[in-house]
């Protein structure tokens, strides 16, 4: 196991509009930009040993898809309390340390990652190296038919016990570590 292993989640904001550019002379569209990240840093036994938690203020999608706020319970009051996005993926980036390696549930959140720093212009290289733990789930535990994938049923089929608060970074990522 890594030594720096960062469990993270990410939720974002979508737009009415799809927002596109110039990503080293190829267009692209943004996934979405960072309005709460959550992460845990565990040792090879899985232990917690610390949290990180921060809302973050779009510079793009300023106003609050509604799906997004449904499924998050994010209020536009939170976006405009949430720390400058910059601000917010620098205070991420040294928390983690240069060494990090990243965990998510899925393989949505690195990209948009990697998206949300290039166009903030930071180093969109970082991470270097992160695992899809869906999959490493999926060689251990293949799911039935018809059998979702996603973070809460994951967590209901393995019997972990929860608060029902899903789709909120820091604890998503919680529940992460308990997979």
């Amino acid at each position: 196991m890594p030594r720096n292993l960062v469990l993270f989640d990410l939720e974002w904001n979508i737009g009415y509009q799809p927002y596109t550019f110039n990503y080293h002379g190829v267009q692209q569209t943004l996934r979405g930009e960072i309005v709460e990240i959550g992460a845990v840093k565990i040792d090879e036994d899985a232990n917690v040993l610390d949290t990180f938690s921060i809302h973050l203020r779009p510079r793009i999608f300023r106003q609050l898809q509604h799906h997004i706020a449904k499924v998050t319970g994010l209020t536009p009051a939170d976006l405009d309390k949430g720390e400058p996005i910059v601000q917010g993926l620098r205070r991420f980036m040294q928390w983690c340390g240069p060494d990090a390696e990243f965990a998510e549930w899925g393989l949505d959140d690195v990209p948009v990652l990697k998206q949300n720093l290039f166009l903030y212009n930071m180093d969109e290289s970082w991470p270097t190296r992160w695992y899809d733990l869906q999959q490493i789930f999926l060689k251990n535990f293949p799911r039935g038919d018809g059998e979702g994938l996603t973070l809460e049923i994951v967590v209901d089929r393995l019997g972990i016990e929860h608060d029902g608060d899903f789709h909120h970074a820091l604890a998503d990522a919680l529940y992460t570590t308990q997979i």
